[in-house]
C-alpha cells in the first residue's frame, strides 16, 4: 500500500510514517527510551493480525499499517498484576533516567467497555468499565527500508509453527488461550511520556480457535434461475463489473 502526499510524494505506508514522524519532530530533544522483552501470562487473544497486510495503527496523519494481537485479562488477575509490574519497572527506569515525574500517559492496557441498558441524550446505549481489561501490542509490517517483519508463532511446545500459519487459510481467532512475547518500551514518542507495548510473537496455550471468516447465511428461492456466469471476461449475466 502506498500514500502519497504534499510532503513526501509517492511513498509506501511504513515509510511515510517514519518520514511524518521525523518530520514533526525534527529538532526536538528526544529522552532516552528504556526498553524490556516482555512475556504474558496464558489469556485469551483478541483481534490477532499478524499476516497479509496488517491493519492501519495511526491515530492521525498518513495510514500506518501495522500487526496487532490483543489479550484479555481479569482487572484483579495474576495476568494483570504480572503485566503491569513489568511496565512500572520499565517506566521506574525510564523515570530515573530522563528526569521524567508522573505516570505514563498511556501504557497500551485499556479496560473493556461494556453497554448498560441505560441511553445517553443521543439514545445510545451507555457504556461502562467491565471487571477486564485489554493489552494490546503493535509493530509496523515493515522495517524502515521495506523489508516484511515477521511475527512469529509458537506451539505450547515452543516449536515454531510461523510458516505453518502464514500458509494456512485460516487466522488465529478470538477465544485462542495463548501468550503474547514483545518488548515494552518507555519513550516519548515526540509527544508525550508513555509505555509502547510492541509485538514480536505469539504462543499459543490451548484451544486454538481457528478463524476462516465472518459466517453469511443466505436464502435459497425456489422459482427463481440462477443467473448465468461468463467465467471468461468477469461478467454477471452479461453486465461487466
Amino acid at each position: 500500500m502506498y500514500y502519497s502526499g504534499k510532503y513526501f510524494g509517492a511513498i509506501s505506508t511504513s515509510q511515510s510514517s517514519l518520514l511524518f514522524y521525523k518530520y514533526w519532530n525534527k529538532g526536538k530533544k528526544m529522552a532516552k527510551s528504556i526498553n524490556t522483552p516482555i512475556k504474558t501470562l496464558p489469556e485469551d487473544l483478541q483481534y490477532i493480525t499478524i499476516k497479509g497486510e496488517g491493519r492501519n495503527g495511526a491515530m492521525d496523519g498518513p495510514p500506518r499499517m501495522m500487526y496487532m494481537a490483543s489479550i484479555v485479562m481479569d482487572k484483579d488477575g495474576e495476568a494483570h498484576k504480572a503485566l503491569k509490574a513489568s511496565i512500572n519497572q520499565v517506566w521506574t527506569e525510564y523515570c530515573k533516567e530522563n528526569g521524567v515525574k508522573g505516570a505514563p500517559k498511556s501504557t497500551g492496557i485499556k479496560p473493556v467497555m461494556v453497554e448498560t441498558d441505560e441511553l445517553d441524550e443521543y439514545g445510545a446505549k451507555v457504556k461502562v468499565e467491565s471487571d477486564k481489561v485489554i493489552a494490546t501490542f503493535k509493530t509496523d509490517v515493515a522495517w524502515p527500508d521495506g523489508k516484511s517483519k515477521i511475527v512469529r508463532v509458537f506451539q505450547p511446545s515452543g516449536k515454531d509453527i510461523t510458516d505453518v500459519v502464514a500458509a494456512a487459510d485460516w487466522a488465529i481467532g478470538n477465544g485462542t488461550k495463548g501468550i503474547i512475547h514483545g518488548l515494552a518500551s518507555a519513550n516519548d514518542g515526540g509527544k508525550t511520556h508513555k509505555v509502547s507495548l510492541y509485538l514480536t510473537a505469539v504462543q499459543i496455550h490451548s484451544n486454538l480457535v481457528k478463524y476462516t471468516g465472518s459466517v453469511i447465511e443466505v436464502d435459497a428461492y425456489e422459482g427463481v434461475d440462477d443467473i448465468p456466469l461468463d467465467e471468461d471476461l468477469g461478467n454477471v449475466g452479461g453486465v461487466e463489473v
